[in-house]
């Protein structure tokens, strides 16, 4: 799991740089993400759907998506 975040966010931050709309962006992360790590379809759907609600579009710019974030902090704290 952490090769993936750790790729994720390096994606981000490369991309980011791009003069590219936020959404193509976003697509290109996810592609970064499948060409460089080997997995099957099933967990790349699983993985496009999880990073969908991860990371957001805002102003042109990837961010992470601060809601789902402190969503799930206070979901894990109450355990």
């Amino acid at each position: 799991m952490d090769q993936i975040l750790n790729l994720l966010v390096k994606s981000m931050i490369d991309v980011g740089k791009m003069n590219i709309t936020g959404e193509a962006k976003k697509r290109l992360v996810l592609s970064i993400l499948f060409d460089e790590l080997e997995m099957d379809s099933v967990v790349e759907e699983l993985l496009e759907y999880v990073i969908d609600l991860l990371i957001k579009v805002e102003n042109g710019k990837l961010v992470f998506n601060t809601k789902l974030k402190q969503g799930f902090l206070s979901c894990c704290s109450k355990r």
